[in-house]
C-alpha cells in the first residue's frame, strides 16, 4: 500500500501509458496512405505521445533530485505542477508544427506511399 503512494511509479505508469499509444500509432501508419488526414493527424498523435513518455521520466528523474538532494517534502502541488509539464511539452510539440509547418502534404501527389 505505501509503494502504491509513489509519484516516481505512478509517473513511470503514466510513461508507459503513453509509450503504448505511441506504439499503437507506430503500427498503424504503415496502413495509411500519406495522401490521408489521418496520417497528418496521426504524426501529430505520435509527437505528443513520445514527447509526454519522456517527459514523465523526466519529471521522475527531477522528483527524485528534489526529494533526495534539496529535502523538498513531498506535496500534492508539485505532482500537479509535473503533470502540468508533462501536459504543457506534449501541447508545445504540436502546436509548433501545426502553426510553423507547411500544410500542403507531400509534394508529388500521384506517388501514393505509406504514412511512416
Amino acid at each position: 500500500p505505501a509503494v502504491v503512494n509513489r509519484l516516481s511509479l505512478r509517473m513511470i505508469v503514466v510513461s508507459v501509458l503513453f509509450n503504448m499509444v505511441y506504439c499503437a500509432c507506430q503500427l498503424v501508419t504503415d496502413d495509411i496512405s500519406n495522401q490521408s488526414k489521418s496520417c497528418r493527424i496521426i504524426a501529430y498523435v505520435l509527437i505528443a505521445s513520445d514527447t509526454m513518455a519522456c517527459m514523465c521520466l523526466a519529471m521522475v528523474g527531477l522528483n527524485l533530485v528534489m526529494i533526495f538532494v534539496l529535502k523538498v517534502s513531498r506535496s500534492i502541488k508539485i505532482e500537479i505542477l509535473y503533470y502540468f509539464i508533462v501536459l504543457a511539452s506534449g501541447v508545445i510539440v504540436c502546436v509548433v508544427p501545426f502553426f510553423v509547418g507547411t500544410t500542403k502534404g507531400p509534394k508529388d501527389k500521384r506517388e501514393e506511399a505509406s504514412c511512416w
